[in-house]
């Protein structure tokens, strides 16, 4: 049976998990049917912490959506476009929780915009 893990530990276990799919799949290749309509797709990562939902919904003519929400999504909203290609912003609460662990810099430009709970 799994054993339940702190905040502190899922936001280090997603930071790190982040920047080693950076360091080995800083693109993705979008493959075509010639190597001139190949398209090449930067990596960029945002990072929240907290509790979230999933759900499962639809079934109509077999057709389902998986919906995740809470605020962590809200976090990553703002964290996400905030990355250039290549890189991973943290969310604020992140920051906070991995302050003694981690050493972080200022994102290149402010968040597109700010968290409303």
């Amino acid at each position: 049976q799994p054993t339940m893990k702190t905040e502190t530990e899922c936001a280090q276990r997603a930071c790190i998990t982040a920047l080693e799919m950076l360091k080995h799949c800083p693109y993705l290749a979008v493959d075509a049917t010639n190597e001139i309509d190949k398209v090449f797709l930067n990596l960029h990562i945002g990072v929240g912490v907290g509790k979230f939902g999933s759900f499962s919904i639809g079934g109509v003519f077999n057709s389902w959506e998986y919906i995740l929400t809470g605020h962590p999504l809200s976090q990553i909203a703002i964290a996400e476009p905030t990355a250039r290609s290549g890189e991973v912003v943290v969310s604020p609460e992140v920051v906070e929780l991995l302050k003694d662990l981690a050493t972080f810099e200022t994102p290149h430009q402010e968040p597109v915009a700010e968290c409303i709970l």
